[in-house]
């Protein structure tokens, strides 16, 4: 499933590819965010799938295990490569619209 099935751009939103050295900029930068979300999202499923643990068993053995880092969700190579892509063509003046974009609409 594509990382951003979800939004929806609208028909008079244009984005012209930039060549200026922004574009790496807004690109890192709407990257770095996208990795943060997957990141969360995944902290809090891991949260979810340990409460359930607790009311199922009713006991809490979260202290016993090892305060290992969870595995990180990654971007397949050929996404993040698309991701990139379309970053690029966003301007740096626009990339506080689209951070703030919300995906219910």
């Amino acid at each position: 499933m594509p990382l951003f099935g979800w939004m929806k751009w609208s028909k008079t939103d244009s984005y012209k590819p930039s060549r200026c050295p922004g574009s790496e900029v807004v690109t890192k930068t709407l990257l770095r965010e996208l990795k943060w979300h997957l990141k969360e999202r995944e902290r809090l499923l891991q949260e979810i799938e340990n409460e359930q643990k607790v009311q199922k068993t009713g006991m809490d053995y979260n202290w016993l295990k090892n305060n290992q880092n969870p595995p990180q969700a990654t971007i397949p190579a050929t996404e993040q490569r698309q991701l990139e892509v379309l970053c690029s063509q966003i301007q740096p003046c626009q990339t506080g619209t689209v951070l703030s974009r919300n995906p219910a609409l």
